[in-house]
């Protein structure tokens, strides 16, 4: 998680921009103006109004970023979906579903599991697929029940992460507060800064480089004549770096690829006097997962709900796993189905003497429409249960509206 700089409401400044990505006078409209305001509202009564009111030093949680990040249009999408769920827990659940969403506002990583469970039930009834939510055994409350080709499974939920996730936390707090502070820089100026980091898991090395740069942004706002850089500071955590832009060291910065995090502002190719100029800015980093690593990872996720249910009443069991990808500081494991090695893990649940069916959802939110991709891993036995899952509709609330552009959609519940 990161903080933000200053008191401001941003579900607001979200409701602004998206109002004019619905506005009829955008050449470029490529929302429903109904939609988004349900959306905002809907948040709002939801959430209350405090919660998007981010004081000084207030933690962001994975809603809050994607709120924060709508200049990407795969985070509005992904919000779209957060408010039509709820929309689902308003009017086709018990009042206590959407109650519990209340209740976890304040513990992120609770929040968005519990997300991931109304996903799947809004998934199943959606396909008409029989199901009891929430039944008691044996005075222990389950996920849920469901009926599929006349066979009843218990299922549960796991949200999939990607592992070594404090070093991308490191990294991804770094970023946004390397954006917050740039955001307060008071005279324009294009450079090329770089951050190399000794050891991204020591989690003391972010306070200390987040401290490198608001000492570089405030120098720079004090004083009138930093216009002229290099600029570095150097420790035993490793080196913060800032040169002036220029396309020629850009490129060998890039070649040689010696940094953990690249952020660049770029000037306007001619700046004109008394006008306003346009600077662009962008971050990078890397962070790569192996084939090996996430099959791995995966296989232990279903030894873990393996051994969590091996007395439960119904013998036959599909996992419902769930990976999401999207501009946000948590990735999912799976980003497509070339990342695990599906051979291993059919092999894995083929060997068990347990009844499973493995049922994984890949979400992209880096398009305008969520693509969903479903997986399937079982014995021969239910291959035709596989089938029926990898043939669920996913995308009912994103509607393409064929009267407007391509790109054009509107929210439909």
């Amino acid at each position: 998680m990161s903080k933000v700089e200053k008191s401001k409401n941003i579900l607001e400044e979200w409701k602004k921009h998206c109002d004019w990505l619905s506005s009829t006078l955008n050449p470029n409209e490529i929302f429903d103006r109904k939609a988004v305001n349900e959306v905002y509202y809907t948040l709002k009564n939801c959430f209350g109004e405090e919660y998007f009111i981010l004081q000084a030093n207030t933690d962001l949680s994975w809603i809050h970023s994607l709120i924060s990040n709508y200049n990407q249009v795969g985070c509005i999408s992904a919000i779209f979906e957060i408010a039509s769920i709820i929309i689902y827990c308003q009017k086709e659940l018990d009042e206590t579903f959407l109650s519990k969403i209340c209740e976890l506002k304040g513990n992120p990583d609770n929040l968005r599991s519990y997300f991931q469970e109304l996903y799947t039930y809004r998934l199943l009834d959606r396909n008409q697929i029989a199901n009891r939510k929430k039944p008691i055994f044996n005075n222990q409350e389950l996920e849920g029940t469901c009926t599929i080709l006349n066979h009843e499974f218990l299922f549960e939920c796991r949200k999939l992460y990607a592992p070594n996730v404090e070093q991308l936390n490191t990294l991804c707090t770094i970023i946004e507060k390397f954006f917050r502070c740039i955001e307060s820089m008071n005279k324009g100026i294009g450079l090329i800064a770089t951050i190399k980091l000794k050891d991204r898991n020591a989690k003391s090395n972010k306070d200390k480089f987040i401290k490198k740069i608001k000492t570089f942004t405030n120098e720079f706002n004090f004083r009138n004549d930093f216009g002229i850089i290099p600029y570095c500071i150097s420790d035993n955590t490793g080196e913060f770096s800032i040169i002036n832009y220029d396309k020629i060291d850009l490129l060998e910065i890039e070649s040689k690829k010696d940094y953990d995090i690249l952020a660049k502002i770029i000037p306007p190719e001619y700046e004109a006097p008394h006008r306003i100029n346009i600077y662009k800015f962008f971050l990078y980093t890397e962070f790569s997962i192996t084939q090996d690593k996430a099959t791995e990872n995966l296989i232990n996720f279903i030894k873990e709900k393996k051994k969590q249910h091996k007395n439960s009443p119904i013998k036959q069991k599909i996992f419902f796993f769930d990976s999401e990808f999207m501009p946000e500081i948590r990735l999912g494991l799976i980003n497509s189905e070339d990342i695990i090695n599906k051979a291993k893990i059919k092999n894995f649940i083929e060997s068990t003497s347990s009844d499973i069916v493995l049922c994984i959802t890949i979400r992209n939110y880096f398009g305008l429409i969520p693509q969903v991709k479903i997986l399937t891993f079982a014995k021969e036995k239910y291959y035709n249960v596989c089938h029926s899952l990898e043939s669920l509709k996913t995308n009912f609330d994103f509607v393409l509206n064929s009267s407007q552009s391509p790109n054009y959609f509107k929210l439909h519940y």
